[in-house]
């Protein structure tokens, strides 16, 4: 017997390609914040000069007001860069960065709370007599609305606020901040 024929297949080598895996790498947003120059007064602890020294001036820095001192007023707040200026005309130029209008005025004192108060918490302005430094008109709410103020600064404790308001002032809903003025 005849053994039967066999067939050979034949197969066409496979390539098998590998890709490495690839990586995607997501980075989030950078914002850039442009604040205006302020230095800050720094003094050494107690302790690390005698307690009845005067400071070193070499560990004193220099506070210099920025020119103008940017204020920006929104949300029942008033925000700067510092709550510590040098005295002299001290220029401001306020900003309402809300939808609500707004007003910047200053008194002398140390709070809030120290300053004398109509019904609703609004500050009585007429009975600061000269405490009260003054205020801009209001800063209408439109989004960048500005006013620009100056006001001669002697040493000691301020106070920044708003007296609009209908049901309560603003300034008793928190839009006060309290400075302080150095030589």
């Amino acid at each position: 017997m005849t053994p039967a024929p066999t067939t050979t297949e034949i197969v066409a080598p496979t390539t098998t390609e590998i890709v490495a895996p690839t990586t995607t790498e997501i980075v989030a947003p950078t914002t850039t914040e442009i604040v205006a120059p302020t230095t800050t007064e720094i003094v050494a602890p107690k302790g690390l000069i005698g307690e009845d020294e005067a400071p070193d001036p070499s560990e004193v820095l220099k506070i210099v007001n920025a020119d103008p001192v940017l204020v920006d007023i929104a949300g029942f707040k008033i925000t700067t860069a510092t709550t510590v200026y040098k005295t002299g005309i001290v220029n401001f130029e306020v900003t309402n960065l809300g939808d609500v209008p707004h007003e910047f005025g200053i008194a002398r004192g140390q709070s809030y709370g120290d300053l004398p108060q109509l019904e609703k918490g609004f500050i009585d302005e007429e009975a600061l007599g000269k405490d009260f430094l003054g205020k801009t008109p209001a800063v209408f709410g439109v989004l960048g609305s500005t006013r620009q103020i100056s006001f001669d600064l002697a040493p000691g404790s301020y106070v920044f606020f708003c007296n609009l308001g209908r049901a309560v002032s603003h300034a008793a809903r928190g839009q006060v901040l309290s400075i302080t003025v150095v030589d």
